[in-house]
């Protein structure tokens, strides 16, 4: 099947058929993501399904694909392109007022993944954050992540923890933050991930 999609996609493309050639390959990327359990080529096809949406102005088909690059990057503790998708998909829901909402949450993951790196880096990269979208300083996740990062300068594990519990009980992180920030928390704090 991914060999007929495959050139599928090709025909579509030297047609000038870019929607069609891009769902190709993101029917191709989900074949490897849940049967063949291929992450690698399944992100492969998202990216390229992603450029062929945008050449054709199809930004939420393209988003979902960038969102699924982004997780497996971040997934695979490949923190500078999860960082870089995740702004790239800030960026653009700035621009859109149906993906404004959206912002939050790409800004957000952008800074978990800053945190992984560095928290010299997020703390300039909230800065940036702020003046692109100022309604990001009066979310809990801005406040989250400053307070998270004074627990890890001043290198108190247990107000890290007690933080994201608190959180928890309010809003519940899902495990693609449950992870990153076990992750940062062994990273910073030399702390065993219990999952």
């Amino acid at each position: 099947a991914i060999k007929c999609l495959l050139k599928a996609a090709g025909l579509e493309s030297e047609l000038g058929r870019l929607t069609l050639a891009g769902k190709h390959h993101q029917t191709v990327a989900e074949l490897y993501e849940n049967e063949e359990v291929d992450y690698e080529n399944a992100v492969s096809h998202y990216e390229q399904a992603a450029v062929y949406f945008c050449f054709q102005d199809e930004h939420a088909l393209a988003n979902h694909c960038l969102e699924k690059v982004a997780h497996y990057a971040v997934y695979y503790e490949n923190y500078e392109k999860g960082l870089r998708v995740y702004k790239e998909l800030a960026r653009r829901a700035l621009k859109n007022n149906h993906l404004l909402y959206n912002t939050k949450e790409y800004f957000f993951k952008a800074a978990l993944c800053d945190l992984a790196i560095s928290v010299a880096s997020t703390r300039q990269a909230l800065e940036v954050y702020c003046r692109l979208y100022p309604g990001f300083k009066d979310t809990r996740e801005y406040d989250l992540l400053l307070t998270l990062m004074g627990h890890i300068e001043l290198q108190n594990v247990e107000g890290y923890e007690d933080t994201l519990r608190m959180y928890d009980s309010i809003s519940r992180l899902n495990q693609f933050y449950i992870i990153n920030l076990l992750r940062i928390k062994k990273r910073y704090f030399n702390s065993p991930i219990l999952y």
